[in-house]
């Protein structure tokens, strides 16, 4: 198993496991989506069946005033698109 699997893995075990999400800062909001692929078509085409479930809704928290600056300043200096 090469690092990048073991690493997924032990995420997906450690976000499962009871308690566990207890220890994320309250502003990380949690959704569980749950995908099931019928066996008659291949992986990830045409078909597949799920659903979502909300696990803990986030926590709203007041930004920061340099983080707001950082923001402002990357937004006006982007790229824009040309008019055609």
């Amino acid at each position: 198993m090469d690092l990048r699997t073991e690493t997924a893995l032990c995420l997906k075990e450690s976000l499962f496991l009871p308690g566990c999400t207890s220890d994320l800062a309250q502003r990380i909001g949690l959704v569980t989506f749950d995908f099931v692929q019928p066996m008659d078509y291949p992986p990830f085409k045409l078909a597949y069946h799920g659903g979502s479930r909300l696990e803990r809704l986030a926590k709203e928290v007041a930004q920061s005033a340099d983080l707001t600056a950082w923001v402002a300043q990357k937004i006006m200096n982007r790229p824009t698109a040309p008019v055609s």
